[in-house]
């Protein structure tokens, strides 16, 4: 008798798959950039008081396609076969938070030609981020030497984006409030997304918390500085570098006096810097 052979499921690869969330995800953000959405004003009763909110809708657009690429990047790595960490969940950090800055941030670009060429930069930036976090995932199929271009590119982008978002929120004028929990939040995200590597989801989620303590205490003493908005960024950028660097260590256990010093001197270095910058 002959066996019946049972079709098996059609699996997109991962890079195709990798091409549709970016595409799908340039042609949102291209569409938001070309239609005009006013800022709309909601009143709040509640117990006989009166609440007026603004409701911004290029915020609202970030936050839904930030949701698309946090979806869109756990579709691809649960959709590779290789053997992953069993926590994936910081690995969906550097996209979503690339994306909603993107959308901030595009339709701030006065000319059609900037704004094809931030478009074009975006898209790049996004299908890099999303494959280096897909490699990452995979550290117990791939070898260390596979892993470090993903490592370096995943770290430098948590770095940029911090600074990205400092600037952008700092010189938006916001109030020292909301600068105080959105960068404490994004703060901490990034910081467990630089954790995550070869540590368990139970060891670097307390450290994030502190990082995102340090960072919120902190923006809410340069609220009250005359430094300017580089200074400022540049600042918070070094103490979180340092934060992170010791940190790190701690949870690779290859902490000592030497890395204190090192990561110190960098830190006093950046503090001359932007001494210097004022």
């Amino acid at each position: 008798m002959l066996k019946q052979k049972h079709s098996q499921p059609n699996i997109i690869p991962a890079a195709e798959q990798l091409s549709m969330v970016v595409s799908v995800i340039l042609i949102g953000l291209a569409f938001y950039s070309i239609i005009d959405l006013p800022t709309r004003t909601v009143i709040v009763s509640w117990l006989g008081l009166s609440f007026t909110v603004k409701l911004s809708v290029r915020v609202l657009v970030a936050m839904l396609l930030g949701g698309l690429a946090l979806s869109g990047t756990g579709a691809v790595i649960h959709s590779n076969p290789q053997p992953r960490t069993r926590y994936t969940t910081p690995f969906w950090v550097n996209p979503t938070l690339l994306v909603i800055f993107s959308t901030l941030i595009l339709v701030r670009l006065g000319s059609p030609q900037l704004w094809g060429i931030g478009l074009l930069a975006i898209g790049v930036l996004l299908w890099f981020t999303i494959a280096a976090e897909n490699t990452l995932s995979r550290q117990p199929a791939l070898p260390a030497r596979e892993l470090l271009w993903a490592q370096l590119w995943s770290q430098g982008m948590s770095y940029t984006l911090l600074l990205g978002f400092s600037l952008m929120i700092f010189a938006g004028r916001v109030a020292i409030g909301w600068q105080v929990i959105a960068l404490m939040f994004i703060a901490g995200m990034l910081g467990a997304a630089v954790l995550r590597v070869r540590v368990p989801a139970t060891a670097y989620a307390p450290f994030a918390t502190i990082i995102a303590l340090a960072v919120g205490q902190l923006v809410w003493v340069f609220g009250y500085t005359p430094m300017s908005v580089l200074q400022v960024s540049l600042l918070l950028l070094a103490v979180f570098h340092a934060i992170l660097g010791i940190a790190r260590a701690h949870l690779e256990r290859t902490l000592s006096v030497r890395v204190f010093a090192e990561y110190g001197a960098v830190l006093a270095v950046s503090i001359a810097v932007v001494w210097w910058l004022g």
